[in-house]
C-alpha cells in the first residue's frame, strides 16, 4: 500500500483522532536513568544515506556510553500498521531515534503519538556534493535550528544533539571515533537526496490507553 495513502486512510478512519498533529511539538520528559537509557535507532535501509547518517549518530550515542539498538527496515515495512506498531513496542521504554523519508517519519510518529509517546526533536536533511544541509525543529523552541555540514562530518552536530536528549546531559565525555568511508563521501548533486531524522520518548509507550482516547 502506498504509505501517503496509508496515512489518509487512518486519518480518515479516526484512529489517530486522539492524536493530533500538535501532540507531536509537547516533548514528553526524558526516563528517570543516565547513560543506561536504551535507544533504537531505526533508518529506513532503501533510503538514500539513512544508513550511513544513522551510523554516525550511532557512533556519537555509544561514545557517550549510550546503549544503542539498531533496526535497518524497508521503506514498504514502514507503511505497514502492524510492522510499525512492532517496531514502537520493541522501542518502548526508552527512545526510538528514526532516519527516514518524510511519509514514513509522519507514519511512525502518528502511530507513536497515538499511544501516548511525543516526539522531542524532528530535523530535515538535504544531502548534495556541497554537503548537509539541516534544519532542525525543536519542542519548546520558537525558531528553528539551521546549519550546513561537509560530507566528511554530517551528524557531528545533530549526533551531540540527539545524545543530549535521550542522556539528560550526564553521558560521560568523549567524542566519536573516527568513522569509515561511508555513502556521505560519494555524495553528489546527481545523488541529492532528502531525509528526516528524529527522536521520540517511548517511555509511555506499554502503559494501557483506553478505546475512548481515540474515538472520534
Amino acid at each position: 500500500m502506498e504509505r501517503r495513502d496509508f496515512l489518509k486512510g487512518m486519518l480518515g478512519s479516526g484512529a489517530l483522532a486522539g492524536a493530533p498533529l500538535g501532540a507531536l511539538a509537547a516533548a514528553a520528559a526524558p526516563a528517570d536513568a543516565g547513560t543506561g537509557i536504551p535507544v533504537t535507532i531505526v533508518s529506513q535501509v532503501d533510503l538514500p544515506f539513512a544508513a550511513a547518517l544513522a551510523g554516525r549518530i550511532a557512533g556519537s550515542l555509544e561514545a557517550t556510553g549510550i546503549r544503542v539498538a539498531r533496526l535497518a527496515p524497508h521503506g514498504n515495512e514502514l507503511g505497514r500498521f502492524a510492522s510499525v506498531m512492532a517496531i514502537l513496542d520493541g522501542a518502548r521504554n526508552g527512545h526510538l531515534i528514526g532516519v527516514m523519508d518524510d511519509a514514513s517519519a509522519v507514519i511512525v510518529q502518528q502511530l507513536a503519538a497515538s499511544r501516548g509517546a511525543a516526539c522531542a526533536i524532528q530535523t530535515h536533511h538535504r544531502v548534495s556534493a556541497g554537503g548537509v544541509r539541516s534544519c532542525c525543529t525543536v519542542a519548546g523552541l520558537e525558531s528553528n535550528l539551521v546549519w550546513s555540514d561537509g560530507v566528511a562530518s554530517p551528524a557531528d552536530r545533530i549526533g551531540r544533539l540527539y545524545a543530549q536528549a535521550v542522556g539528560r546531559g550526564r553521558a560521560k565525555s568523549g567524542s566519536p571515533a573516527g568513522v569509515a568511508k561511508d555513502a556521505f563521501a560519494s555524495a553528489s548533486d546527481a545523488s541529492a537526496a532528502s531525509l528526516v531524522s528524529f527522536v521520540i520518548n517511548t517511555s509511555s509507550i506499554g502503559r494501557r490507553h483506553t478505546s475512548t482516547e481515540t474515538a472520534a
